[in-house]
């Protein structure tokens, strides 16, 4: 059954009337007593996701963020139980689907990190679109383990960017004992507190995406095979969530995408595009595109999912999308019964 916009509204329904009733339990800082609350309500529609309350330093807005690291089909669901929080509470809250850039300080086993303490000199790759840092090993570094380093470093780096901005252009990354002795030699040292306008600034001189624009990150993919079975064909394509993709075919027990999916009840189909295995590649990307768009209209207009996945296969052309209610599927199918060669499948 497909109820997960159906789960989100009621959820949202229900927030609107608890609202001040968690404002006035935060204002006191009584956070003990509105994190099982509303983890019982966030349960009903995204059950297993972790979240955290923040409250801004300026105290003007509080954040719900949801955990989604690493989880692309997590950050999916989350970002449309997220854009669905109503207007009238968008000036007292914020709902994250990922870690936003608070710039802030935090700590851990006693000991605080603050961004201004961090000293890095970036670099950028322009032929792969990476940010590159060196790192000075601050003296807080100093006992610790090399990948407790890295993760406290991560963590700085997802507080100070943006955690989709760390996932989308974070490179190499290299500890050094002096970075101050680098600055002679015309590198720039910034802190990280800074880093942010750095990388801002060179988006947008090399032209690559400004790091606020960035939603999902798609990966491409390719397959050798010369298979010309329903999904057993694809070769290449892109995707926004490769390990959904991945999934098919595998034991249950393996489907952990696939069994999330169904826990937010939420549905995962393709509309199939047969080609003919001689069709010139350019031809099968053109009909793809087709129906790409007509999809990513019909989900648009009715908030009702999204595409995840566009591939070609040596016999079929596949888009591969996420949906949300019966009605928007049913929108789907509709228009894809208009042409006899298509075929809505869903996807176990």
């Amino acid at each position: 059954m497909i109820r997960f916009q159906e789960n989100t509204a009621q959820f949202m329904d229900e927030f609107v009337r608890r609202h001040t009733e968690f404002e006035q339990l935060i204002d006191q800082g009584r956070f003990a007593e509105v994190n099982p609350r509303l983890l019982s309500m966030i349960d009903a529609v995204l059950p297993g996701f972790a979240f955290r309350l923040i409250r801004t330093e300026s105290g003007k807005k509080i954040h719900l963020e949801l955990t989604t690291t690493l989880d692309p089909l997590k950050r999916i669901l989350a970002f449309y139980f997220c854009s669905r929080l109503p207007e009238t509470l968008r000036s007292r809250w914020c709902f994250d689907f990922c870690h936003p850039a608070f710039k802030g300080s935090f700590t851990q086993d006693g000991i605080t990190w603050s961004p201004a303490e961090i000293q890095v000199i970036p670099s950028f790759d322009n032929k792969r679109h990476r940010l590159n840092l060196l790192v000075e090993k601050n003296p807080k570094f100093k006992g610790l383990r090399e990948e407790d380093c890295f993760m406290i470093l991560y963590m700085m780096l997802s507080d100070a960017l943006g955690e989709t901005a760390v996932d989308a252009y974070l490179g190499s990354i290299q500890f050094l004992d002096k970075v101050g002795r680098l600055t002679h030699r015309g590198k720039t040292r910034v802190s990280l507190l800074e880093l942010g306008a750095v990388l801002q600034e060179e988006c947008k001189k090399r032209g690559w995406i400004d790091p606020q624009d960035i939603v999902f990150i798609a990966e491409n993919y390719t397959r050798r095979t010369k298979k010309l079975q329903l999904r057993q064909d694809i070769t290449e394509g892109i995707s926004f969530c490769l390990p959904l993709l991945n999934e098919e075919g595998e034991p249950a027990e393996k489907q952990r995408s696939t069994a999330l999916l169904r826990a937010c009840q939420a549905g995962y189909y393709s509309v199939v595009v047969p080609t003919a295995p001689s069709l010139p590649k350019n031809e099968k990307i053109a009909q793809r595109e087709t129906v790409e768009k007509e999809v990513n209209r019909i989900l648009s207009e009715h908030h009702g999912g999204m595409l995840i996945n566009a591939a070609l296969g040596n016999a079929h052309g596949y888009v591969d999308f996420l949906v949300y209610d019966p009605a928007s599927l049913k929108a789907v199918q509709t228009w894809a019964a208009a042409d006899s060669r298509l075929e809505v499948l869903e996807i176990h």
